[in-house]
């Protein structure tokens, strides 16, 4: 199981692939809020209405997933949420390819200063 809770934040996430339901496809991912180490709230999901509930559970006990979703659709979800977040990955290549221009320039730079001061010392 992966888990993350950024510093400073109540939110955490975890995510694992391991069997639920006698399914090993489905990725799990379990989300909640931890108030202290004795009380935490997981968000489920209300399977009358479909939107999300907050659930005040004592300590951090996890049974069943937040979501439980084939593995194909878990990567398009990640792949969106990326996009959302960070840009099209065209976007984040076209970054690396500047990121590594910048460099380029940088030592340019360098060179030209280091030229003048030889030829102005």
């Amino acid at each position: 199981m992966t888990a993350y809770q950024a510093p400073g934040s109540k939110l955490r996430v975890a995510v694992s692939e391991q069997g639920y339901a006698f399914a090993s496809d489905l990725v799990q991912v379990y989300m909640g809020i931890k108030h202290s180490e004795a009380d935490h709230s997981i968000l489920k999901i209300d399977r009358e209405t479909g939107r999300f509930d907050m659930v005040r559970v004592e300590g951090y006990v996890i049974d069943n997933p937040t979501l439980a979703i084939p593995r194909d659709f878990a990567i398009a979800l990640m792949n969106a949420l990326l996009q959302h977040f960070q840009g099209a990955e065209d976007t984040q290549t076209l970054r690396g390819d500047y990121l590594h221009e910048r460099e380029r320039v940088d030592k340019l730079i360098g060179a030209v200063v280091d030229l003048a001061v030889e030829l102005a010392g």
